[in-house]
């Protein structure tokens, strides 16, 4: 599984998206105790309650394509980290802002252990955060 990113501005799901979440609905369906965590980022543009929300949506909009998938939506937990945590500079361009406007994937065990995290994108040397 690979992060999912989104374009600015933007809480949709995109076919690659599509892609990586029907990846991780596959894994939850191997267990029934398997859980899913849904971490959500954005870019530092707009306000903090603007980016907090926007955070929630792409959270949410993740969250509703593996209930779509079948997945049981008191399996899925979903977090907002709006701008918190960026991975790569938010430079005037997307160079470095894309990066940062993601939903993180991972898989739990029954005793809360990570057994499975999506694989981040390889960010140039000169756009990550130091």
């Amino acid at each position: 599984m690979n992060w999912i990113l989104f374009e600015f501005d933007k809480a949709d799901i995109t076919s690659t998206a599509t892609s990586e979440l029907t990846t991780m609905a596959n894994i939850l369906k191997k267990d029934g105790g398997y859980t899913a965590l849904l971490v959500a980022h954005t870019d530092a543009r707009g306000s903090n309650s603007y980016n907090d929300n926007l955070s929630q949506e792409r959270a949410m909009a993740a969250k509703n394509s593996l209930v779509g998938m079948g997945i049981d939506a008191a399996r899925i937990t979903t977090r907002a980290s709006s701008e918190n945590q960026p991975i790569a500079t938010n430079t005037e361009d997307d160079s470095g802002r894309h990066y940062n406007r993601r939903v993180e994937l991972h898989v739990m065990d029954s005793s809360g252990k990570e057994i499975c995290t999506s694989i981040p994108p390889s960010v140039p040397d000169d756009l990550k955060i130091k």
